[in-house]
């Protein structure tokens, strides 16, 4: 009973269960934001996006000792991760 009374005065002022998603926050490597028309808007988040970015400059260091056929076909690969990944 005192769960429903606590539920109730949130709704009261203003604070929904929905409130409290994923909205507005990472989420599994995404921004999610909602537009002012109710449209749901997702991005890569600047973090994962940044771990990406790193692992590419890891990639094509030139003192990793690898053939720039084994340099491509790895990089090949993250390119078709982050296209499956937008």
């Amino acid at each position: 009973m005192l769960l429903d009374e606590v539920d109730r005065e949130r709704e009261r002022r203003g604070h929904r269960d929905g409130d409290r998603s994923a909205f507005g926050r990472k989420f599994l490597g995404f921004s999610l934001w909602l537009t002012p028309g109710g449209e749901i808007k997702r991005a890569v988040a600047k973090s994962a996006l940044a771990t990406y970015k790193q692992r590419i400059q890891q990639l094509t260091r030139r003192s990793n000792g690898r053939s720039q056929d084994e340099v491509v076909e790895r990089l090949r690969l993250r390119a078709l991760q982050l296209k499956r990944w937008k």
